[in-house]
């Protein structure tokens, strides 16, 4: 357990502060010399600074916990922009180079609970959502780094891979391509004898994120999908993690549904056994919303296989 004291020192810093002073030592913390810097007022600067210490002293205290830190979010979500983006950056850089070593890898562990916490966040603006959360990730991992700590670097590169993935600024064939590379550096840790279930985790999104690639050959993707899928299987089983299974012979349907390669009619019979599989799970009564789009996707599986069958005849 490391101490959250020298934590709570710097976001309690403020509160001891007069304005006038707190709005020079904010400065001298983003190492900004003007508030055109990140385009933003100085009382904006303050309150956006302000916010973040208040967001962090929250998921440190309740352990991350959303129900928590949830209702902080929405009812700040005016703070939750691009600006918090390049607060948050500049914050983390010139404050951990000043903090004591012992404690750097704990402030990072609270960055990264926020990071996670408003990457899932359904309100406010989500695309500033996904790059306050990428900023957050990226600014962690030079404190995770693969040598000194190597689960969680592995931890927070699957979860930057997360959040590429979902990106909606930039260019999306690009951001796939970085979730791609941060799910693989995850693996380089997450083996499957070390951390099975972790690699299994990773294996499943590296699977979606292949499923959605623009760049490279489809048909190579789709099966670098379906290998990750198949892969992930192995140690998501029904019996050991039932509702992860579902999701993974959905997603497995998904990819077998736009197979390139291989019999048409064969690679649909496997999407039908693998939705058919995953409803098994989600159920209406259980999971309604799950199920939904399961049944949605095996009515597209029965439609194109009728559709083949009418052309063949």
């Amino acid at each position: 357990m490391y101490s959250l004291f020298a934590f709570y020192g710097f976001v309690r810093l403020g509160a001891r502060c007069e304005l006038r002073n707190l709005a020079i030592q904010l400065r001298e913390a983003l190492n900004l010399s003007s508030p055109t810097a990140v385009n933003i007022s100085e009382e904006d600067l303050q309150a956006h600074l302000q916010f973040l210490m208040t967001v962090l002293r929250a998921t440190a205290e309740s352990r991350g916990d959303a129900r928590v830190v949830y209702p902080l979010l929405a009812n700040n979500t005016k703070y939750l922009n691009l600006n918090l983006v390049e607060v948050l950056r500049r914050w983390v850089t010139n404050r951990l180079a000043k903090v004591q070593t012992n404690d750097i890898q704990s402030i990072a562990g609270y960055i990264g609970n926020v990071s996670n916490l408003i990457q899932q966040f359904p309100l406010g603006d989500k695309a500033s959502n996904m790059e306050i959360a990428i900023a957050g990730y990226e600014a962690i991992l030079t404190v995770f780094t693969r040598d000194a700590f190597p689960q969680d670097w592995a931890h927070a590169q699957n979860n930057l891979g997360n959040a590429y993935c979902d990106r909606i600024l930039g260019e999306k064939a690009q951001n796939l391509e970085l979730a791609i590379a941060s799910y693989t550096n995850a693996l380089s840790v997450r083996t499957r004898d070390a951390f099975p279930q972790d690699w299994a985790d990773t294996q499943n999104n590296l699977g979606t994120a292949y499923c959605n690639r623009i760049l490279g050959e489809k048909a190579q993707n789709l099966e670098l999908a379906i290998a990750s899928y198949t892969a992930a299987l192995s140690v998501r089983t029904r019996d050991a993690f039932p509702q992860d299974w579902a999701t993974t012979q959905n997603n497995l349907g998904n990819a077998y549904l736009y197979r390139i390669l291989g019999e048409k009619a064969q690679n649909l019979e496997l999407a039908i056994a693998s939705y058919t599989n995953a409803l098994s799970v989600r159920t209406r009564d259980a999971f309604p919303q799950d199920w939904a789009a399961t049944q949605n996707n095996l009515g597209a599986a029965y439609l194109t296989e009728y559709w083949g069958r009418k052309h063949r005849i």
